[in-house]
């Protein structure tokens, strides 16, 4: 019995060596099985936003670059740029109809100068310009004759220097077209009178 016990005995020593060898052969596996675990939480994480740890890792790397924006800022950035040209558009397409009036305008008067009567002439201006032609001929018609007759005279247009004779006081008119060129005179006469 005492080689029995002996052996039993020694079998039971021979056991625990085994274990903690096993143990220790185990210990880097399960490490890097852990750490595999963890680059593959990371990775998820990183891909698929888990946890939110694309967002920190993007503010956190943004936080050390001045010029960096999150998503939210770069919105709101580009927000304001498309609302500025959207504005700059929508002015440009105002300035071009006015452009487009003003063009028609000119176009009526290009076919009235020459072609037209008196009355089409006029007809073809805007309320501003007949305004401003009033207060010329009341500024002319104050003035005297003579002068007013030199200044009217450098006119090259004879439509333009009919219109302003046209809105004169009668009185005025006369003395102005007595201080004229009897040449000019006639031409604005058959001018007015179509």
């Amino acid at each position: 019995m005492s080689t029995l016990d002996g052996k039993v005995a020694e079998a039971k020593q021979q056991k625990p060596k085994t274990m903690k060898k096993s143990k220790v052969k185990m210990l880097p596996i399960l490490i890097v099985v852990v750490v595999l675990a963890a680059i593959a939480v990371l990775v998820l994480g990183v891909m698929k936003n888990l946890f939110g740890i694309r967002n920190s890792m993007m503010n956190f790397l943004g936080s050390m670059d001045p010029n960096y924006m999150t998503m939210e800022a770069q919105d709101a950035s580009l927000k304001k740029r498309e609302q500025s040209v959207t504005t700059r558009e929508e002015s440009a397409k105002e300035q071009e109809e006015k452009l487009k009036e003003k063009e028609k305008e000119l176009e009526t008067r290009e076919k009235n100068v020459g072609n037209g009567t008196f009355a089409e002439y006029i007809a073809g201006f805007s309320n501003e310009h007949i305004s401003q032609l009033q207060q010329l001929a009341s500024v002319y018609s104050n003035m005297d004759a003579k002068t007013a007759a030199a200044a009217l005279s450098k006119l090259s247009n004879i439509e333009d220097l009919a219109v302003v004779i046209n809105y004169m006081k009668d009185q005025n008119a006369a003395a102005l077209m007595n201080n004229l060129d009897a040449n000019t005179a006639a031409k604005i006469t058959e001018y007015i009178l179509g």
